[in-house]
């Protein structure tokens, strides 16, 4: 199956290289926007092939995808805390993932183009 979660994940998976790292309060360096590198984010990402069918995974939870991007999507926002960190100009409601923010939007407030 694609995308989700099998259970908990192991926090012995993760290593040094997630020190510093942006964390959910904070996304910011000196003022700017401070986001993964796909670096960092390929550290924990494995391209796995089973019956001729790619399968991307998270080498620190069970979390695994036929899509990369969802994959280093999830390892971005679950694994390296990374937040869009965005409010709404209308109602002020906050949102970690700027596609949250467009969806609230555009069912909430009848923006199409944001």
């Amino acid at each position: 199956e694609s995308g989700g979660y099998e259970g908990g994940y192991d926090d012995s998976l993760m290593d040094s290289s997630m020190v510093g790292a942006p964390s959910a309060d904070g996304n910011k360096e000196n003022g700017e926007e401070v986001r993964p590198s796909n670096e960092i984010v390929d550290s924990y990402f494995q391209e796995i092939h089973i019956n001729q069918i790619k399968e991307y995974r998270c080498s620190v939870c069970p979390y695994r995808s036929k899509m990369a991007h969802n994959t280093r999507r999830h390892i971005r926002y679950v694994h390296l805390n990374y937040s869009d960190n965005v409010s709404c100009t209308i109602c002020c409601r906050r949102f970690t993932r700027l596609a949250n923010y467009r969806e609230h939007m555009k069912s909430i407030h009848g923006q199409l183009n944001i």
